[in-house]
């Protein structure tokens, strides 16, 4: 999991300059406009104030963004991790067991078969497609099913992380965009930096914590049937 909590912390950091800048922005445009500086002709412009909608509207693409990339990210830990102990199909959970075979399901046998040198271990980790495991639907609820089907907790610091519920705004409006629904302008026109900045904390305090989940989950061997709670 080092790989992926790296990935997820240099993410987190570059939305965080994102947001400070935005934050900076929309701030300035509540007492003048705000205007950006160019060095080469030594001239300040005026920064359109339907910008600074268009700049909200992209802070939910970069949290869709981490979240999908990160739990996709984690799980490949967990085949990975199964691959390299050579972990066979006998020795994993009941829940696992399930996803392998709706993994050896889904794929294409004609490409697969060539894979499955050894059965009972290659079964395990070479019918994984990351790609098929999420596509623009990853919201809280969608991560507790992952969860309940892998066997790991989705426990989180309600408190904190309000239980992802935040991730469901993110996803809808990530959707909205994706699909052409709403322009950036009317996506981002009602929220205030206010709004946002809760926002970008609860989902990344949320995934934080279920990538901490995953690692004690990989950690402590609890894909293991014989370790299994």
């Amino acid at each position: 999991m080092i790989d992926t909590l790296q990935d997820f912390n240099r993410r987190v950091d570059e939305i965080e300059v994102y947001f400070s800048f935005l934050e900076d922005t929309i701030r300035d445009t509540e007492l003048r406009m705000p205007q950006l500086f160019y060095p080469d002709t030594k001239e300040y412009k005026p920064i359109d104030p339907e910008m600074t909608k268009i700049l909200k509207a992209n802070g939910f693409l970069l949290l869709y963004n981490l979240a999908e990339s990160s739990i996709k990210k984690a799980i490949e830990e967990i085949y990975v991790e199964l691959d390299n102990k050579n972990i066979t199909y006998e020795d994993i959970r009941e829940e696992l067991k399930k996803v392998v075979l709706k993994n050896f399901k889904d794929r294409n046998t004609d490409k697969l078969l060539p894979m499955l040198l050894n059965i009972s271990t290659d079964i395990v980790s070479k019918c994984f497609d990351s790609e098929k495991l999420i596509s623009g639907n990853l919201d809280a609820r969608e991560i507790k099913k992952i969860a309940k089907n892998y066997g790991f907790s989705c426990q989180t610091n309600s408190q904190i992380t309000k239980d992802g519920n935040e991730l469901l705004t993110v996803k809808n409006k990530r959707n909205d965009l994706a699909h052409g629904i709403f322009s950036f302008c009317d996506c981002g026109k009602d929220y205030t930096i206010e709004d946002l900045l809760k926002i970008k904390q609860e989902v990344i305090s949320y995934l934080r914590e279920i990538l901490q989940n995953i690692e004690q989950y990989i950690n402590t061997e609890a894909y293991l049937q014989s370790n299994g709670i």
